[in-house]
């Protein structure tokens, strides 16, 4: 998924200690939390030679353990509703939440997703052989980005035919945030 998570604000992962070093520039060394999330802002950069390419174990259960600490909503789901900062409903329910090494994404089911709230945001004409989702948008002024997952891959547990979304760009029905930026 396009979308990179930003190093947390609080001071977390300053310092040594984080261990890996082997998915990023400092191999051979300790990456800490702020060079892994370096790492995976390069990897998410076209032209990278690892363009999402899943991180090593050690710096891949780093990263997702602090995906989860900033995730503000239970990772299995239930029947809440979600909307966007400017007030859409964007869904009633969810899934779960799927925590890969490029971020934290709530899981929905098609059932679940209000579809008068949402469009594609490219033609579906001519899917390319590598297309690993389609990419939706909610109509309002926010414009979130939405998944509708084709392919599974190999950073993550996405499951093709449901929907992604960011918890950094849905709210709950009194304007609260659902991740901890």
């Amino acid at each position: 998924m396009a979308k990179t998570n930003k190093p947390p604000k609080d001071g977390r992962g300053k310092g040594k200690g984080m261990g890996g070093g082997r998915s990023g520039r400092n191999t051979g060394k300790s990456m800490t939390l702020k060079d892994i999330y370096a790492e995976i802002k390069r990897r998410t950069t076209r032209g990278n030679s690892k363009f999402y390419h899943p991180l090593d174990e050690h710096d891949s259960k780093v990263i997702r353990e602090d995906y989860t600490k900033r995730t503000l909503i239970p990772l299995e789901g239930d029947d809440r509703e979600f909307f966007t900062k400017s007030g859409t409903l964007i869904a009633r329910g969810y899934t779960r939440v799927v925590v890969g090494d490029y971020g934290a994404y709530v899981e929905f089911g098609s059932e679940q997703i209000n579809r008068s709230a949402i469009r594609d945001r490219f033609s579906r004409n001519n899917p390319r052989p590598y297309q690993k989702y389609w990419w939706m948008e909610s109509f309002d002024i926010d414009r979130i980005k939405i998944y509708e997952q084709i392919r599974t891959v190999k950073y993550a547990d996405y499951k093709p035919g449901l929907f992604y979304i960011s918890p950094e760009d849905l709210y709950n029905n009194k304007g609260g945030r659902l991740y901890n930026v």
